[in-house]
């Protein structure tokens, strides 16, 4: 079995982790945001940790996988897409939501790897687009 890509448009928040962390607690839904809100509370850096959010992950989607924003990239980590790679995929720093929608390209990189967008709407940010590969 291979790796498949994942991808989300949540709404734009300045603060990305926290776009992310509620992105995360809506794939959850209700009966498995208190036990996600426990986790992160608690201790979030520990290897229990990461292997209950992931183990949640498989439950329901590759977005649990994702541990954290970072700005390089890794395993379980979501980093910006690259200036330069947004010049190139969209001719554009400020891509609209169809632009990012309607591309593969964000998908060139290792599993159990994530990036994010931002998505505008002429020069306003509206949205973050968060993506990446499964593990498998």
């Amino acid at each position: 079995m291979g790796a498949t890509p994942w991808g989300y448009f949540t709404p734009y928040r300045q603060d990305v982790s926290a776009a992310f962390n509620a992105l995360r607690r809506s794939v959850l839904g209700r009966e498995g945001e208190e036990r996600f809100l426990k986790l992160l509370e608690g201790e979030k850096d520990s290897p229990e940790c990461e292997r209950e959010l992931m183990h949640m992950g498989e439950e329901t989607d590759a977005i649990l996988n994702m541990m954290y924003i970072s700005d390089t990239p890794g395993i379980c980590a979501i980093t910006p897409l690259a200036p330069a790679k947004l010049l190139e995929i969209y001719g554009t720093d400020k891509p609209s939501h169809d632009q990012v929608e309607n591309t593969g390209e964000l998908y060139e990189m290792e599993r159990g790897e994530g990036v994010y967008v931002i998505v505008y709407e002429g020069s306003v940010p509206k949205e973050i687009y968060f993506g990446g590969y499964t593990f498998d």
